[in-house]
């Protein structure tokens, strides 16, 4: 997992990276994995999720990185390894 100080990009690259599982994450899961509390954990949830990148469902109560989330973290991780070079 990234630095828990991470900046605004990061933050939603943890998000997305905590709900890449199969079967989904619930909100509590997510909180503890991305290291935010309830407030900031909904705002950065909805700006994901109507970006497109970030899914909910509501009959399993669970969020699910989309594939275009995916694609998002592919990138975010291949610029962040470019800055530890």
């Amino acid at each position: 997992m990234r630095d828990r100080y991470a900046g605004r990009t990061g933050i939603m690259s943890q998000i997305l990276e905590a709900t890449d599982e199969q079967e989904g994450i619930g909100k509590t899961q997510l909180i503890y994995n991305a290291f935010l509390s309830h407030d900031p954990l909904e705002e950065y949830v909805k700006l994901l999720a109507e970006s497109g990148l970030l899914c909910y469902d509501s009959i399993t109560g669970t969020f699910k990185s989309t594939e275009r989330g995916l694609k998002f973290l592919n990138i975010y991780t291949e610029m962040d390894q470019l800055m530890i070079e």
